[in-house]
């Protein structure tokens, strides 16, 4: 082998074609603007090079390959060589071993730029090593591939330009030619057949990180069957025994295979790991789905990663349910889609504004449509790809928002299939807010469960139906009835969720006089609460962090104008970003909005803050008159003298009852036995109930003053998610996603210097390795 490397490296070929190859690769990645570019699209990312190199190879192979075979027949010298005492599996391999090594010199030398990102990225490492080794892993199963259809190839005639020819169409069709031969056939089980037949499906998820022991198997016995037909051109006995045997070990380990396969995700973040949930799910579909994914056309470089990352999590759930989903992508913009815009936005798909500088310094806008549709029979669904914060940069909203496609995929399968979606009960009869009061929010569920209201009767199962129970507010107090069926249903595996302030106020006398007396808001469930592990204080959180109101100021010149001012007593609370429920979450609006507190020390239950105040608040204890603080006389920042108090809280576990140890209230029907201790399940506490709350048309979270709106609607669909979750769904957003970024000032430093760098410095060192290599080869020959 290694003297089959020597001849090659010596040879013109050997040298030039690799040197152009460098210098190709050098130039698409850091001088030739274009989706390639590493400078230009500005991610600590070798995406732009694992996309080249298929097509390189495509060509390099071959030509390093063409007179393995073809020159020895031509030459005379094959017929010398078999009758050598050397086998010919020997003999092919070694030709073969001394390509590999050559391509794989090539590659070797283009870790240049992967030395480059390194140092260029925020901060310096921050690039994913093990989905870069993993993709460079693939492109040298793929050479090999190329190596033994090349190496037939050339096995067949004795013409070097015929068997370049026709070992570049077997590598062409071989990559890209099945895929396309799909696209004749219009069922989805044929098609993921003959795509699988093909290198592009089981190379394309090497690249992204993903090595499957299915698509090793494939790659593997794809270059055997090459070897082997090489073997049958070149043999004088055809040795037929041996042929058929290694024919059936091939069948064998690919039968094999479809059953027992493993996976390894060697990206940082194990991104592509499917979570067992949606697997269940994708399994459990009777019927095909059909996806359209309108995010396509001139997209830039972020839009681009989002849109590979949906693409590629669509190819995972295809491999995982082969023929049930068949997904395309369709460019609104595009002539022959004419009027799908107008169509898409009747159905509430909306396109998106991207402004974007050119080269000349100016912005030019693109629109593009972060959707897709999920269509099941009758049903169909739109999805939104995108989350959009507004305290977020670009960049950081498409990371969340590929850590987000999973769940955002799946939930929305789930709903299709779903025929039974679950009920969701709201409770009446204690003040709580009325049937419009939160009219918005029970429509946003209602996509999700059917949602009932009414007052509990004594039944002691009458809540056994419902996943979720929500208290959305409450005025009057509980009887010890209805909190002993709240109780039992707990320690049945229900889950309850309080919406409850821990302080009344008279918002009609504050919105006349400008003040209201405040007091204690005991509902009386107190109690029940603190043996669970909660605690909601009878004091009002007053915060820098937020809402700005409109007021009335009389002056003595000017008389009465309007000023704006901070209503303290609204605060803006800050969710939990290390919980699926407010992860991602932008502010969360609410009003005389309590504190919480954990209490005891139950091991057996789980405590998570999910909301709390800013680094600047104040607690203001009852009785107090609370009124509008006015812009001439503002409060110091000091007054703003603790931070971080915790105003909505998750508990999970094995919950104690609260009528353990107490008598069994009166008149509760079809009781009997008391349940002393849950399975595991969980309550929400959130010490806001006006976080729940809306005006006539308007989302809760909804500012009519600044026109914001702020994310109370999605806090909400998350916690009743996540309590009515039976298939922990919403653990998938707990995924995560690093942003690489190159340093804009790197860049700028090194521009100038650092491209050449990659081009001339890989150059060099094939150049000084082939100078080493005739010299050598002198010395040995010629003295």
């Amino acid at each position: 082998m290694i003297k089959e490397f020597k001849s090659l490296l010596n040879t013109p070929v050997g040298i030039i074609f690799p040197m152009i190859f460098i210098c190709l690769t050098g130039s698409l990645l850091w001088f030739i603007p274009g989706d390639y570019n590493i400078l230009q699209n500005k991610y600590a990312s070798l995406d732009g090079l694992f996309s080249l190199l298929p097509f390189l190879l495509i060509i390099l192979v071959p030509v390093l390959s063409m007179r393995s075979f073809s020159e020895e027949k031509k030459s005379g010298t094959l017929e010398l060589l078999l009758t050598r005492p050397i086998s010919l599996w020997r003999i092919i391999g070694n030709k073969t071993g001394a390509i590999f090594l050559m391509i794989a010199l090539s590659l070797v030398l283009t870790l240049s730029s992967f030395i480059s990102i390194y140092y260029l990225a925020i901060p310096i490492g921050n690039v994913d090593t093990g989905a870069i080794l993993a993709s460079y892993f693939g492109m040298l199963i793929l050479a090999l591939v190329f190596i033994s259809m090349s190496v037939f190839a050339s096995s067949l005639t004795s013409n070097q330009a015929l068997a370049f020819i026709f070992s570049l169409v077997l590598c062409s069709f071989g990559y890209y030619g099945f895929d396309l031969l799909s696209n004749l056939f219009s069922s989805g089980e044929i098609q993921v057949f003959i795509q699988s037949l093909g290198l592009l499906q089981h190379v394309s998820s090497i690249q992204r990180g993903i090595i499957n022991s299915r698509d090793l198997i494939v790659l593997l016995s794809i270059s055997a069957i090459f070897y082997l037909l090489t073997y049958i051109i070149l043999s004088v006995k055809k040795r037929r025994k041996t042929i058929l045997t290694t024919l059936l070990i091939l069948l064998t380990i690919n039968f094999l295979s479809i059953f027992f396969h493993y996976r390894w995700d060697l990206t940082e973040e194990k991104c592509y790991t499917i979570s067992p949930q949606t697997k269940q799910i994708l399994h459990n579909l009777d019927q095909p789905l059909e996806i359209q994914l309108y995010l396509s056309g001139n997209l830039n470089a972020g839009f681009t990663r989002l849109k590979q990352a949906v693409e590629n999590m669509l190819t995972d759930f295809s491999s995982i349910v082969p023929g049930k989903i068949h997904w395309k992508t369709i460019d609104p913009h595009a002539p022959e889609n004419a009027g799908i815009i107008k169509s898409l936005s009747s159905e509430g798909i909306q396109g998106i504004a991207v402004n974007e500088h050119n080269k000349e310094g100016g912005i030019t806008q693109q629109i593009v449509f972060p959707w897709l549709k999920i269509k099941m029979g009758n049903k169909t669904l739109p999805v939104s790809l995108l989350i959009h914060m507004k305290d977020k940069s670009g960049e950081e909203n498409l990371n969340m928002s590929i850590e987000n496609i999973e769940y955002e995929l799946i939930r929305n399968i789930y709903l299709l299939t779903q025929k039974d979606t679950g009920k969701i009960a709201f409770l009446e009869g204690h003040g709580e807010f009325s049937e419009e009061e939160v009219q918005y929010i029970t429509n946003q569920l209602s996509n999700y469960y059917q949602i009932d209201r009414g007052r509990l009767t004594g039944n002691i199962s009458e809540l056994n139906d419902y996943k979720t129970v929500v208290i959305a507010g409450a005025r009057f107090p509980f009887s010890e009835r209805d909190k002993f069926i709240l109780d039992q249903y707990l320690m049945q595996g229900g889950k309850l969720l309080f919406f409850l302030n821990g302080v009344k106020a008279d918002y009609d006398l504050l919105a006349s006089s400008g003040q209201t007396p405040t007091m204690a808001n005991d509902v009386n469930l107190q109690d029940i609460l603190f043996v669970y592990g909660i605690r909601i204080n009878p004091v009002l959180i007053q915060d820098v962090q937020c809402i700005n109101l409109p007021v009335s100021v009389n002056r003595k010149n000017t008389g009465n104008t309007i000023k704006t001012i901070p209503w303290h007593y609204a605060p803006l609370l800050t969710p939990n970003p290390n919980h699926p429920i407010t992860k991602d979450l932008m502010l969360v609006k609410s009003e005389f909005t309590s504190t919480l507190d954990f209490i005891g020390n139950h091991t057996h239950i789980e405590k998570t803050p999910l909301l709390y105040s800013s680094d600047h608040t104040h607690v203001t204890k009852i009785p107090e008159m609370v009124t509008f603080q006015s812009s001439d006389n503002p409060l110091s920042l000091s007054y703003f003298n603790e931070k971080h108090l915790m105003a909505a809280a998750l508990l999970e576990g094995n919950f104690i009852s609260a009528f353990q140890h107490r008598p069994i209230p009166e008149n509760v029907s079809h009781f009997k036995e008391l349940i002393p201790q849950s399975p595991k399940t969980k309550i929400i506490v959130v010490a806001s109930e006006e976080i729940i709350s809306n005006e006539k048309d308007l989302s809760p979270g909804y500012d009519k003053y600044s026109q914001i709106t702020f994310d109370n609607t999605e806090f909400i669909i998350h916690a009743v998610n996540y309590l009515a979750d039976d298939w922990g769904l919403m653990k998938l957003r707990n995924k995560q996603w690093k942003i690489r970024l190159l340093d804009k000032q790197k860049i700028q430093l090194y521009s100038g210097w650092l491209p050449w760098i990659n081009i001339l410095v890989p150059s060099l060192i094939l150049l000084v390795i082939f100078f080493i290599s005739i010299r050598i080869r002198k010395k040995k020959y010629f003295h």
